[in-house]
């Protein structure tokens, strides 16, 4: 599972290599591993006739490193959410701040 880009729906994900909004993510088999890539979507060109997808790529790293990365994020985001409502002395259990 992917969660690249959390936020609001107006706010595009961005590559955290260049800090641009990207289209998709791809995934690359290299010898048995699989590697992420954040595709930049940059329009259209004529080459010899031809329309070709003009597209950049910024190399995410392997697949789990970044899982694991975006899991570590996403737990200590509501890790600091929990923390700060029970500053401000909140009385919600912690399963509220999950969904």
């Amino acid at each position: 599972m992917l969660y690249m880009g959390l936020g609001c729906r107006a706010c595009p994900p961005s590559a955290p290599k260049c800090g641009k909004p990207y289209s998709y993510v791809k995934r690359r088999r290299r010898g048995g591993r699989t590697y992420l890539y954040a595709v930049h979507y940059l329009g259209y060109e004529k080459r010899g006739g031809r329309v070709v997808k003009r597209v950049r790529e910024c190399y995410l790293g392997p697949e789990r490193v970044v899982e694991y990365e975006e899991a570590l994020e996403l737990i200590n985001g509501l890790y600091a959410r929990a923390r700060a409502a029970l500053e401000q002395g909140g009385t919600e259990p912690l399963h509220e701040f999950l969904f």
